[in-house]
C-alpha cells in the first residue's frame, strides 16, 4: 500500500543528509509568523492526525486567532496524515474550498 510504499522511501534517505536539513530548517529555526494571522479574511482549513496530540493543540491554538478556520481532525491517522488517511485529507481540503 501507499503508506508502506513511503515509508520505505523514507527509509532509505540519507541519515546525515536528514540530521543537517532538521537542524538547518525545522520549524523551530523559522522566524514566528503568527502575528500575520490576524490578516487572514479567507477560510482556512487546519488538517492534523487524530494521533498527533502536539500538532491538535497547535492547530486549536491557531483557529481561536483565525476568523474563519476550522480544525479537520484525521481519525487514526498520526503527523503524516496525508499519507495516511489521503481520502480524508482530500475530503477536507475539498470542505475548504466549498467555504470560500
Amino acid at each position: 500500500d501507499y503508506l508502506s510504499g513511503a515509508r520505505a522511501q523514507r527509509l532509505g534517505n540519507d541519515p546525515v543528509a536528514l540530521a543537517t536539513s532538521l537542524r538547518r530548517a525545522t520549524t523551530g529555526r523559522m522566524t514566528p509568523l503568527h502575528d500575520l494571522l490576524d490578516h487572514c479574511t479567507m477560510p482556512i482549513g487546519l488538517v492534523v492526525g487524530g494521533d498527533d496530540t502536539k500538532f491538535i493543540g497547535i492547530a486549536e491554538t491557531l483557529a481561536r486567532r483565525l476568523p474563519d478556520a476550522v480544525v479537520h481532525t484525521v481519525e487514526a491517522a498520526g503527523h503524516a496524515a496525508h499519507l495516511e488517511d489521503p481520502a480524508a485529507v482530500a475530503e477536507a481540503i475539498r470542505h475548504t474550498i466549498g467555504r470560500a
